[in-house]
């Protein structure tokens, strides 16, 4: 049943009397064709519902709302501010001609659900009380007021929160799921203006980033999903984020900093503060893109691979660095290599080059910092080719890789067959310019002069003099014309 009546509306300093209509469902309607102006402060209480079908226009006032606004109807409110103030859920719609300039969520025993879009705050978001939830719907706000446990934007949806960014401001984002988990974010990059960054919080993380399976490893139970108007642009920004204690899942021993970077979450190894329910990581270059917080890993490496000159048959090759003299050099120590991980799309330098020894049976292990994902393993030795693993290897916690059993193991099968069903990396480049060619000859054949005794790079057999054996096994390399091969 409805009916016609006049409503008596108690401003600051006005009356306003408004020609509506009510129902017996405790309505407050505005029917198309009416306008409502609020120029003072109307606060429409008694638990009635705004339907709006007309106009609705905050000049300069405050509207505040106990209940739900519904309506396709128009709502100017550019120049006043929408207060929810309920002490139960409100469920918010706009219409389409909708303009907002300030809102503030003032919600006491409940929670502000929008359920469709929200316009852009040309002024200021106020968080007092009570969550904000936006759902599927994106929120973007020139200023804000508030934010904490009891008031803050809930991101249950694929909705954002969006605020602009300036070059050197730390800007806060009051954000959560089920819970408070809130984010600052300061871009260091230069002429950053007016830029809209946006966030939203997952309650979980997620094998494939923002859906799949639930990763098994410790960690806070909290994607934080970060976008910018350019998504391909690498940016420099400084992060911080917080959760609670309930948040953590797994036993943890450091936190760390991890993105969701071409399938694979990668731990990033750069300056971090930590506490035990916040991290700071400061300069992440790189796109912006799913972050969360994981318990900190080492990337375990096994490798196995020869070096052609130390090998002396039966899977063994000479015990090097003990017949050079090294201190601490044992019977089963071969000699030094360098490991680099390089980075599958442009062959940079994952981390720092590490130092590893190789045991006399070709086998080392080693830890790195951890990395996800595929990666080249490019190995270096002082006379020997740089050689790189055939194809980018997928790291995770463990691995193993085995250069020996096949020439095609390394990048363009660039290895040479020094036993049964073994396989070892060319010898003689002494000069490390990537070939073995006359110049490493001709400094090969006056170390033999010399009769040299000790570690020298022209002792290619390792057995601590430079004599025949080296130059035999240089010459017959030279005629074999072998160059590193190398896919960068």
């Amino acid at each position: 049943m409805i009916f016609r009546s006049s409503l008596l509306i108690c401003c600051n300093t006005i009356l306003l009397i408004v020609t509506l209509q009510f129902s017996s469902k405790a309505q407050l309607y505005v029917p198309s064709g009416l306008a409502l102006n609020v120029s003072g402060s109307i606060q429409v209480s008694s638990g009635l519902d705004v339907i709006n079908e007309g106009v609705i226009n905050v000049d300069s006032g405050s509207l505040y709302l106990e209940k739900n606004l519904s309506g396709t109807g128009a709502m100017n409110a550019s120049q006043g501010t929408i207060i929810f103030k309920g002490s139960t859920n409100q469920s918010v719609s706009f219409g389409a001609s909708t303009y907002l300039k300030n809102i503030t969520i003032q919600n006491s025993g409940g929670k502000v659900i929008f359920s469709n879009n929200i316009p852009v705050l040309t002024g200021t978001l106020k968080l007092v009380s009570g969550k904000a939830e936006i759902g599927n719907n994106n929120l973007v706000t020139e200023g804000l007021e508030g934010g904490s446990y009891a008031s803050y934007i809930q991101t249950s949806g694929t909705g954002y929160f969006g605020r602009r960014l300036y070059t050197g401001l730390n800007v806060f984002y009051p954000v959560g799921n089920s819970a408070y988990n809130p984010v600052y974010v300061k871009t260091d990059r230069v002429n950053v203006v007016n830029e809209l960054y946006r966030v939203r919080v997952l309650d979980e993380v997620y094998d494939n980033g923002m859906s799949g399976s639930v990763i098994s490893r410790p960690r806070v139970k909290r994607t934080w999903d970060l976008q910018s108007e350019n998504v391909n642009r690498k940016d420099s920004l400084d992060l911080y984020f917080s959760w609670n204690q309930d948040d953590r899942i797994g036993a943890f021993s450091v936190s760390s900093f991890f993105a969701f970077s071409d399938a694979y979450w990668r731990q990033q190894n750069g300056a971090t503060n930590r506490t035990t329910n916040a991290l700071q990581y400061n300069d992440y270059i790189g796109k912006l893109l799913p972050f969360s917080i994981q318990n900190q890993y080492q990337s375990i490496i096994g490798l196995k691979l020869y070096l052609q000159g130390l090998y002396m048959g039966a899977g063994l090759m000479q015990p090097a660095l003990m017949n050079w003299g090294m201190p601490g050099a044992t019977a089963t120590q071969a000699d030094s290599i360098t490991l680099e991980v390089r980075d599958p799309g442009e062959g940079a330098i994952v981390g720092s080059p590490i130092k590893i020894v190789l045991n006399t049976s070709g086998n080392s292990q080693i830890s790195v910092p951890g990395l996800a994902g595929p990666y080249y393993l490019a190995v270096k030795h002082p006379n020997s080719l740089e050689t790189w693993s055939a194809s980018p290897v997928i790291l995770g916690d463990s691995v193993f890789y085995d250069f020996s059993t096949a020439a095609n193991k390394a990048y363009g099968d660039n290895q040479v067959q020094i036993d049964a069903g073994k396989y070892a990396i060319w010898s003689g480049d002494i000069n490390a310019d990537g070939m073995i060619e006359t110049s490493d000859y001709l400094s090969m054949e006056n170390d033999v002069l010399s009769i040299l005794f000790g570690y020298y790079p022209s002792d290619l057999t390792g057995d601590a003099v430079v004599e025949t054996a080296d130059y035999l096994l240089m010459e017959n390399n030279i005629l074999q014309i072998p160059f590193a091969v190398l896919p960068f």
